[in-house]
């Protein structure tokens, strides 16, 4: 395995990132990708694209302030999931960041379109060291669990967070 990152930004594989996001997340579950690209765009927001050799394996997209990684998108190609692809991919956002508390959303399971696929999404956090907070948030009209790795989850943090984040965009 030959693992590569790039930034997004200096991808000439943006219909392939594209292609990824489309096809594992849902319309209504993200942002136009073309906001997306402009939005990483911002210092705290990255925006990464993992190869093996030359091959586009996935992405990751993610906000930092202060202590706080917060994952918005995290894809690995459909036909190259379940290959340590994932792994490799939280091992860079940490890597990174390693002080940080890493925070991410997922749909509940029992609310799932697909519950096989979002079962199999949470095992997968839970097997990379996320914790459940039992705590959930609402976003575009669907609630989102909380999942937390590198300390314990506290509701102000994640408003400061959100807060700070919302500040730099306007």
């Amino acid at each position: 395995m030959n693992f590569k990152i790039e930034e997004v930004q200096k991808s000439t594989n943006i219909n392939q990132i594209k292609h990824i996001y489309e096809t594992s997340f849902k319309e209504d579950e993200g942002l136009p990708f073309v906001m997306l690209r402009m939005l990483s765009k911002l210092r705290s927001t990255h925006f990464y694209a993992y190869y093996d050799g030359n091959e586009l394996i996935g992405f990751s997209y993610f906000g930092v302030k202060k202590n706080i990684t917060f994952i918005t998108f995290l894809a690995v190609d459909e036909l190259k999931r379940s290959q340590g692809y994932g792994k490799l991919i939280l091992d860079h956002i940490q890597m990174l960041f390693p002080y940080n508390k890493i925070i991410l959303t997922i749909e509940p399971s029992e609310n799932s379109y697909s519950y096989s696929q979002r079962s199999k999404r949470k095992h997968f956090y839970l097997m990379n060291g996320f914790l459940e907070t039992n705590n959930f948030m609402e976003l575009g009209g669907k609630e989102l669990e909380i999942l937390i790795k590198n300390g314990e989850f506290k509701k102000e943090e994640l408003f400061l967070f959100f807060l700070r984040y919302q500040l730099l965009v306007k």
